[in-house]
C-alpha cells in the first residue's frame, strides 16, 4: 500500500483536504487514520460521497479509525485485515510526524508499504507571513515534501500565487504542487505519482499573463470561457482571476482547481484578467476574450 502522511501549519486546511479525498470514489479502497477531533467531519464526508454514488455498485466503504497509541501494531492490523491501496494519515501536529514515520518504516520492513509520501498543506493566504517570520522552518517543510497542497488560493492574488510557486520550486525542484480551495483537490491528480506536465521529466515553468480592457463583456460568454480552462486547449491554467464590466454591472470571475465562481463586485476603473499556468496559448486566449465582448466593443490592453 501507499501511505500518505499529511502535515502542515495550524488552520492550513489539512482536515478539509482529507474530507475532499474521503468523498472521492477512489477512497473506497483506502483507509484514513485521523485524530479523534477530525473523525466526525470525515465520516460525514464519506457518507455524503456514498450518497452521491450508486450504493448498489459496491458494498465497500473507506476505512476510518482514530490514530492509536501503538501505531505500529495498528498499521500492521490495517495492512493485513483491510489491505487498502492507500493509507492516509493526518497526525495531530507536526511534532507527531516523526513518530508516525518511524512506525511506518518499521511496517515497511514487512513488505506491506510500497511507498511513503509526505504531503504538506499550506495556507496560501498566509504563506508570505509564515515565510517571512519562519523562513528556514518553512523551507525545511517544503524540502522534505513529495506534494505541496496550497489551500485557500481563492484568497491569493495571481501575482502572489506565482511568487508562492516560485518559492516552492526553488526550495524543492522535484515537489509537485496542487492548488486548492476549501481543501478540494482533483482526486486523480492528488493520487498520481507524476504530474501531467512532469511525465517526461520536465519541470513546469509557470508564467503570469495579464491584460486590461475597456468595453462591456457578456457574463455568460466569460463563464463559458473560464470553464474551458479545465481542458488544455488554452494551455494548462492553474489559476485565473478577472474583474469585468458587463452589460449588467461589474463581476469577478475566479478559476481555481477546476471550479468557476462568479460574483457581483463594486465598480472598478477598468476590466482586467490575470492567469497563472504553463504553455498558455496567448493569441488564442486573446481572441477568445475578444469574442466575449458584448456588441462591437473592442479591448485595449497590454498584450497577453
Amino acid at each position: 500500500m501507499i501511505v500518505d502522511v499529511i502535515s502542515g501549519f495550524r488552520q492550513s486546511g489539512k482536515t478539509s483536504l482529507v474530507r475532499s479525498l474521503a468523498e472521492d470514489p477512489q477512497a473506497l479502497s483506502e483507509f484514513f487514520l485521523l485524530t479523534k477531533d477530525a473523525l466526525p467531519s470525515v465520516e460525514a464526508a464519506i457518507s455524503a460521497g456514498l450518497q452521491r454514488r450508486d450504493r448498489g455498485s459496491s458494498t465497500r466503504r473507506p476505512g476510518l479509525a482514530p490514530i492509536d497509541y501503538n501505531l505500529e501494531v495498528q498499521l500492521l492490523d490495517i495492512a493485513e485485515t483491510y489491505r487498502p491501496q492507500r493509507l492516509i494519515i493526518e497526525p495531530s501536529a507536526p511534532s507527531a510526524v516523526p513518530r508516525v514515520l518511524e512506525a511506518i518504516r518499521k511496517v515497511s520492513i514487512e513488505g506491506m508499504v510500497r511507498r511513503i509520501r509526505r504531503v504538506l498543506v499550506v495556507d496560501g493566504s498566509a504563506f508570505g507571513k509564515y515565510y517571512a517570520s519562519s523562513t528556514r522552518f518553512t523551507e525545511s517543510q517544503v524540502e522534505i515534501a513529495d506534494l505541496v497542497v496550497v489551500n485557500k488560493c481563492d484568497l491569493v492574488q495571481p501575482q502572489e500565487a506565482l511568487w508562492i510557486q516560485d518559492v516552492i520550486g526553488k526550495v524543492n525542484q522535484e515537489v509537485r504542487t496542487l492548488w486548492a480551495t476549501f481543501g478540494k483537490v482533483d482526486g486523480e491528480e492528488y493520487r498520481s505519482d507524476v504530474a501531467p506536465n512532469q511525465a517526461n521529466g520536465v519541470l513546469p515553468v509557470f508564467e503570469l499573463c495579464t491584460s486590461i480592457f475597456n468595453g462591456a463583456f457578456d457574463v455568460d460568454a466569460l463563464t463559458r470561457l473560464f470553464e474551458e480552462f479545465r481542458v488544455s486547449s488554452l494551455g494548462r491554467v492553474s489559476r485565473a482571476k478577472g474583474t469585468f464590466r458587463t452589460t449588467d454591472g461589474w463581476v469577478q470571475l475566479d478559476y481555481v482547481n477546476g471550479g468557476v465562481t462568479v460574483q457581483r463586485v463594486a465598480d472598478a476603473a477598468i476590466s482586467r484578467i490575470a492567469l497563472i499556468g504553463v504553455d498558455i496559448e496567448k493569441i488564442l486566449l486573446g481572441t477568445r476574450l475578444n469574442a466575449c465582448l458584448a456588441g462591437n466593443d473592442c479591448p485595449v490592453s497590454k498584450e497577453l
